[in-house]
């Protein structure tokens, strides 16, 4: 009941993305990116070794996996950009 619930806030959430949402994906990207590291900062210290059961990740291995799949997913968006040889406009100075 729990899940159900959090996906429904994560629903209305989503509803008021801001600025840059539905672009493509590097505005989602940054719009998340935002409001992970917001809840990062949020955390008390004490609480990133939590974890809501046995055999369950951590608060800190959360973060951990959800920083190498970004680095992973950019890592993928930048070999693609770059043998399509197309013009990646995340890479463009300024």
């Amino acid at each position: 009941m729990a899940g159900f619930a959090l996906l429904i806030a994560m629903a209305a959430v989503a509803q008021n993305d801001g600025p840059g949402a539905g672009q493509g994906w590097l505005p989602e990207f940054n719009h998340s990116s935002r409001q992970i590291l917001a809840l990062a900062e949020a955390t008390p210290a004490e609480k990133f070794a939590w974890r809501p059961a046995p055999g369950v990740r951590s608060v800190s291995e959360v973060y951990m996996h959800i920083a190498v799949a970004n680095f992973f997913l950019l890592q993928q968006a930048v070999w693609m950009c770059v043998s399509s040889l197309h013009p990646c406009p995340f890479l463009q100075p300024g």
